[in-house]
């Protein structure tokens, strides 16, 4: 852990932290250019056929036409979220403050709990191993600006706590 925050507070991402960014970045991106030609060329054909095929023709036209913008809708949503965050040089933010956890109101057990630190939220399925997460402490969190994934969390309380704040673009 120290050698994450270490790296975010400089702003940048450590190699485990870029993988899964770039990844996202790589997948969603060609998946919508590659999946966005195919819908065009997919849509295109059955208008083409459109006089032979009838009204099957058409109720295949809207429904394929509807999965295939809906799967590009997301793709480009994922795209947008991800690609300059991988090619981002400074894709880091940070907030401190104190912890508050909000519960869910039903049993969902897909979102049990949310942290919330000052601005930033986060719901992982299980608390983080390593850090002991207490309602009310004060934490220093480092993560992503677009796809506000957690990268590093760290009680503020410590009294190594001051090495882990952000350095000043300046004095790096």
């Amino acid at each position: 852990m120290a050698d994450k925050i270490a790296a975010n507070r400089r702003g940048v991402l450590t190699p485990s932290q870029r993988i899964p960014i770039i990844s996202a970045a790589i997948v969603s991106g060609f998946g919508f250019i590659i999946f966005s030609i195919i819908g065009f060329v997919m849509l295109w054909g059955l208008v083409q056929t459109l006089p032979f095929t009838g009204f099957f023709g058409l109720l295949m036209l809207l429904f394929s036409g509807m999965s295939m913008f809906f799967l590009i809708v997301v793709l480009y949503t994922n795209a947008e979220m991800f690609v300059p965050e991988a090619l981002d040089t400074k894709a880091v933010r940070w907030t401190r403050g104190p912890l508050t956890i909000k519960y869910s109101e039903r049993d969902r057990p897909e979102m049990p709990f949310v942290y919330i630190v000052n601005d930033y939220s986060f719901a992982p399925f299980v608390a983080p191993y390593e850090i002991p997460m207490e309602e009310g402490r004060e934490y220093i969190v480092y993560y992503t600006p677009r796809s506000r994934l957690l990268l590093s969390i760290a009680p503020a309380d410590q009294t190594e706590s001051k090495d882990w704040l952000p350095i000043p673009p300046d004095s790096a």
